[in-house]
């Protein structure tokens, strides 16, 4: 609010000293986050957003699916508990929450280091297309060439 001038003058200033200035409050990390991202109010750093967004994913399914998309379509970016963040990325994914199964497929075959694995996307695109997902049939048709 204090941004974007919500209720009162806008503080950019005194927004980021207050989110930079909790070191407990996931919901404030993550929305550092979102700005160190955007890199408009703070300089932009893909790494230290990932970073900041994930702190937020633990309480946040939306942080959650934000870290997989951002660390397939940024490969060069790194978690720390690449165990968790894809456990959980499977886990939304069998339970068809919306997007997870996109997301985890995208992170796979990305060139992520820490998530490569396309055999392992392969047969989740196969998992997609008999749940009735057309729009994946085109992956399916290149997973079966290579």
């Amino acid at each position: 609010m204090l941004i974007a001038g919500e209720g009162g003058p806008a503080d950019p200033k005194r927004a980021l000293s207050l989110l930079k200035g909790t070191s407990d409050s996931w919901m404030a990390k993550g929305m550092l986050g979102q700005l160190t991202l955007d890199g408009k109010l703070v300089p932009r750093d893909i790494q230290e957003a990932v970073n900041l967004i994930d702190r937020a994913s633990s309480y946040d399914f939306n942080a959650r699916m934000q870290v997989v998309r951002l660390l397939a379509e940024f490969p060069q970016t790194r978690v720390g508990h690449p165990k968790r963040t894809l456990y959980d990325a499977v886990e939304a994914a069998e339970l068809d929450e919306p997007g997870a199964m996109e997301a985890l497929i995208e992170l796979k075959l990305s060139a992520n280091a820490q998530f490569q694995d396309r055999p392992g996307a392969c047969k989740l695109i196969e998992t997609a297309v008999s749940r009735g997902d057309q729009t994946m049939a085109h992956r399916l048709a290149d997973c079966r060439a290579n």
